[in-house]
């Protein structure tokens, strides 16, 4: 999210804050984060005399826990906030109209008729329906309000023991949302119990490597248990509502307790803040093959691994999903009878043992395993593959937590990917073991990405240059976080710095323009004639954003010389990216009547937000010292 800096009064730059804060929090509550809308505006005092704001926040909090599975009493819950009760009450009330009014079959919602009800639960129902648009194929749709969580963790995911989404449908004004999949019909696990040994151990196999997929994308499912795995050709794991990022601050409250593991229910009933890991999931794991394996006699060596799964700490249990499967798989018919087979014929084993030592020697001349796979892991950054390079560094890190490097790489690749707080984790872990500037250096630019309180930049960035690291880019991060606290001048000597050893780099030229911008607009001075040819250098030469177009408008229609014409350009400009019109119409009263102004704003605002690039990767486009090392 990018702060939206244009403004024409204190309640418009009230409002621009507010959508801004109020994306934040939300997003955070969806990672993982407890909703609390108070906590949210203690926090930011300034906020609270926003009514339209702390509604949203309310609504969003009563929303997010509701989903969670909560029960929340309507009148006790606005009481919280006095000053706006009513109109929250209001609120609400028409909420809760629409979230018991689900779709009955027989009717037609998002194109898919419905035909018949299969299941439901506190969060949704999920129906059979024939999609219309494509020649009444059938599906599985199901349908809850406010949930376009579980669509988000499902659109990430790619794996034959998961439930494919076909489509992800939703509506505003009603909160209505639809997750539309392949029928497989309405079996599982729950109804139809695996008939022997090898059956339960090979579906406890595929469902730890689906496990182990989740995870290296960064996802806990949180909810694992029989009746969230159907049975169809193949077990498959379906309803991700209490998922969880990995790499969120906080985490999803909920679950199952029969197949919870024990930190998962102490941090729900509040007896410990625990941190809840891959670890749970496999706690879950291990519960549902116990009771798959009841009905049978099961040998030492299995029960040894049950047991494991379900240790009650979960640094008892296997350390990974990987390791799990790995572990079942040598349960299995054909491992036994390998071994009962080398008994009954030594001679052939000496002559497949001395095959190994030959083998084994090609292997003892290649790359340690730890560097191939950070050499995989670097060449599938390359090539624009961050989750192929986050699964080989796990399976470095799983085996040496305290491989540095490998740690690093890991927040590398998790930068890539978009999983900014994971990144901030592994950068965190790689200067602890080395206390190495690059780590630092790369942990205050992950803090910037994720909006941070810009004093933690500044901790790491203090950390890098005690290290020796510094960079033309850090520089500009240093610029970056210093223009954020409203120290101008400490930010200009840093920018200038930058582009010293490095001219022309746009996001020092930026974020020179914003200071610019800022200052002037601070002390209600009219736009000089160098502040609009600093702002029309980092247009020229910075990627095109919705935030630099809409500053720029405002300072040609402020300044000694306002030149409508221009203006008007670059708030269509503005649009183009992302821009919100009703918010340029807030900010341009003046414009007001304009033909060409009322036409730009009548034009459909392009969905893709472009946020302004003002931070630098402070390693460059690509470390190419560490590529050369692996190659």
């Amino acid at each position: 999210m990018t702060k939206r800096i244009a403004s024409a009064s204190v309640e418009t730059r009230k409002r621009s804050f507010g959508r801004k804060f109020l994306n934040d929090v939300v997003r955070r509550w969806q990672a993982g984060e407890a909703p609390n809308a108070l906590a949210a505006i203690n926090s930011h005092p300034e906020v609270a005399s926003v009514k339209s704001l702390v509604i949203d926040l309310a609504y969003e909090e009563f929303c997010l826990r509701s989903e969670a599975g909560e029960t929340l009493d309507i009148g006790e819950f606005c009481s919280r906030f006095p000053d706006y009760q009513t109109s929250i009450q209001k609120r609400l009330e028409v909420h809760e109209f629409f979230a018991d009014s689900f779709p009955s079959p027989g009717q037609t919602v998002f194109g898919l008729k419905l035909i018949d009800e299969l299941g439901r639960g506190a969060l949704g129902r999920v129906y059979l329906a024939e999609e219309l648009d494509i020649g009444n194929r059938l599906v599985a749709v199901k349908i809850a309000y406010h949930g376009k969580y579980e669509a988000e963790f499902l659109g990430r995911l790619r794996h034959p023991n998961i439930v494919p989404v076909y489509s992800v449908h939703h509506d505003d004004l009603t909160g209505l949302s639809a997750v539309v999949m392949p029928y497989f019909g309405d079996q599982t696990l729950a109804d139809a119990r695996p008939k022997d040994i090898n059956a339960v151990l090979a579906v406890a196999i595929q469902l730890a490597e689906a496990l182990t997929y989740t995870h290296s994308q960064g996802i806990l499912h949180r909810d694992l248990k029989p009746s969230n795995i159907l049975m169809a050709e193949r077990p498959m794991i379906m309803d991700f509502n209490l998922s969880t990022d990995l790499s969120a601050d906080a985490q999803r409250l909920g679950g199952t307790p029969q197949y919870m593991a024990p930190e998962q229910a102490a941090q729900l009933t509040g007896e410990k803040e625990t941190e809840i890991d891959e670890r749970a999931d496999i706690y879950s794991l291990g519960v549902i093959l116990r009771e798959l394996l009841e009905p049978f006699r099961v040998g030492p060596v299995l029960s040894d691994v049950v047991r494991r799964a379900t240790a009650p700490r979960a640094e008892d249990r296997f350390a990974s999903a990987a390791e799990l499967a790995s572990a079942l798989r040598r349960q299995l018919g054909p491992y036994r009878r390998a071994i009962r087979w080398s008994t009954k014929h030594p001679a052939y084993v000496a002559i497949l043992l001395m095959g190994c030592a030959v083998a084994g020697y090609l292997i003892a001349t290649r790359p340690p395993y730890a560097e191939r796979e950070m050499a995989k892991a670097l060449q599938a950054m390359k090539t624009g593959d961050p989750s192929a390079a986050i699964a080989h560094l796990l399976n470095v890190t799983s085996d040496d937590p305290r491989n540095a490097e490998a740690q690093f790489l890991l927040g590398r690749a998790r930068l890539q990917a978009g999983k900014i707080d994971a990144a901030l984790e592994n950068f965190d872990d790689a200067y602890n073991l080395t206390k190495d500037g690059k780590s630092a250096a790369c942990a205050a630019f992950a803090s910037g990405l994720r909006a941070d309180d810009p004093h933690r930049m500044k901790y790491w960035h203090d950390l890098a240059l005690a290290a020796g690291f510094n960079s033309p880019e850090m520089e500009n991060n240093i610029g970056f976080s210093y223009r954020r606290t409203g120290d101008f001048a400490a930010a200009r000597e840093h920018l200038h710095r930058a582009l010293e050893r490095k001219p022309g780099m746009s996001t020092a030229l930026l974020n020179l323009a914003l200071i610019d911008f800022l200052e002037a607009r601070q002390l209600g001075k009219t736009f000089s004639p160098e502040i609009l040819a600093r702002l029309e250098t980092a247009m020229a030469r910075c990627e095109p954003s919705e935030s630099l177009f809409s500053v720029a408008a405002y300072a040609y229609s402020r300044s000694s010389t306002p030149n409508t014409a221009k203006t008007i350009e670059l708030l269509e400009k503005a649009v183009n990216n992302g821009a919100d019109p009703r918010r340029l119409r807030d900010e341009h009263p003046k414009l007001h009547g304009y033909p060409k102004f009322e036409a730009v704003l009548a034009k459909p605002r392009n969905a893709k937000h472009v946020p302004p690039v003002t931070l630098s990767d402070p390693l460059g486009e690509f470390p190419a010292t560490l590529a050369s090392k692996y190659e």
